[in-house]
């Protein structure tokens, strides 16, 4: 009988010895991304930690239906480890599974109550659902058990911010920024708090380290801008604004925000021309839907309303020879009077007569006025 277990046991010590080269293998590949062959290696022995390894491998590789369905697997056979449970919960969250993953961290928060990422995590799910309050509550007991918890004050202050709960935003983020004093999103809601309450001049710092961490945002220097005007910085108010052009060259608002500090400080000259800037970026080009509805009715023969949305199209783009071109066909066909569809080419060849592409318009052009003017002649004669 002890020989019997002896060789039970020196069987055991060959296996693990076997497996363990092929788990070192698997594990060299898996640390330099050769993720298929570790899975290949690790699932020649399917223990806990291997399969957990083989979830983390196609997560790695960007496959999460496979990647799920491993921690599926992994959770109902193991329904006392949490591990798996929490990575099987972000990935319902990360594929939009909302329900699944409320479901999965409710049952974390219940398993594991002191643990405030569980909390937090349930709050995510629930208001991707929708249930704002719900989450908030889930946000303010991962708070009261963490602090230090830099996600969970984003979130909670960014509630409290919508709220418009501003004493609860500083409060949240000043403990948040004494950890994280460069977090970008802990300064965005410190800045948003200030300029939301008008308090123009506490923001403008905050705004300021904001684009000094190269968080380049047009609405950042549009606020911080504003901020500016408000505390009688007015060249710094320019760049700001000119900020947000470099980003959005078509900001009719920062443009004119411009233009009107320039009126303010009587230079007419300058502020004029950051007006005009910005009616002419404000101005919606509706040129394409114009022509379509123009050629629309000129296909049914109604050149009266064909000729009214072919000028319009025309007032969007006065440059465009062929609309012209097109108000003077129409206009041939729907005016009984040769002299005034002479006018109309006429005033084609003195617009565009010369211009590099209008060649063919421009010869049929100067055809239909000399058929015209013969029609004229033989008219008086």
């Amino acid at each position: 009988m002890k020989t019997f277990v002896r060789l039970i046991v020196m069987f055991w010590v060959l296996v693990a010895g076997a497996q363990a080269p092929v788990s070192n293998e698997a594990d060299n590949l898996f640390k330099n991304g050769h993720y298929t062959k570790a899975i290949n290696l690790y699932a020649r022995n399917p223990s806990y930690t291997n399969q957990l390894k083989i979830a983390q491998a196609y997560v790695a590789l960007g496959n999460l239906d496979k990647a799920i369905l491993q921690y599926e697997g992994i959770v109902s056979k193991n329904p006392e480890k949490l591990l798996p449970q929490k990575e099987l919960g972000k990935l319902y969250f990360k594929t939009k599974q909302f329900e699944k993953a409320e479901n999965t961290f409710l049952l974390l928060t219940q398993k594991d109550s002191l643990n405030p990422d569980n909390h937090y995590r349930y709050g995510l799910s629930v208001e991707a659902l929708g249930k704002r309050d719900k989450a908030k509550d889930s946000f303010k007991k991962t708070f009261h058990l963490d602090t230090t918890h830099i996600n969970n004050i984003k979130e909670l202050g960014a509630y409290y911010l919508k709220k418009k709960y501003m004493d609860s935003v500083h409060f949240l983020v000043d403990k948040g920024l004494k950890v994280a004093p460069t977090n970008a999103q802990l300064l965005n809601l410190k800045a948003l708090a200030h300029y939301n309450f008008q308090e123009y001049n506490s923001a403008i710092p905050y705004f300021e380290q904001l684009i000094k961490q190269r968080y380049l945002e047009t609405y950042i220097f549009m606020y911080l801008g504003h901020c500016y005007e408000k505390d009688w910085r007015n060249k710094e108010a320019i760049d700001s604004y000119l900020g947000a052009i470099g980003i959005d060259n078509a900001n009719s608002d920062a443009y004119f925000n411009i233009g009107n500090i320039y009126r303010k400080e009587k230079q007419a000259d300058s502020a004029i021309v950051y007006f005009k800037e910005a009616i002419t970026v404000k101005r919606v080009d509706l040129s394409r839907e114009y022509h379509a509805i123009a050629s629309s009715y000129r296909t049914k023969r109604d050149y009266k309303k064909a000729l009214d949305y072919y000028w319009l199209t025309y007032e969007q783009n006065p440059d465009d020879y062929i609309t012209y071109y097109n108000i003077c066909f129409v206009s041939d066909h729907y005016y009984q009077d040769p002299k005034t569809k002479i006018k109309y080419y006429q005033n084609y060849l003195d617009k565009f007569g010369n211009h590099r592409f209008g060649k063919r318009y421009r010869v049929h052009a100067e055809k239909r006025i000399s058929e015209l003017k013969a029609e004229i002649h033989l008219a008086a004669d």
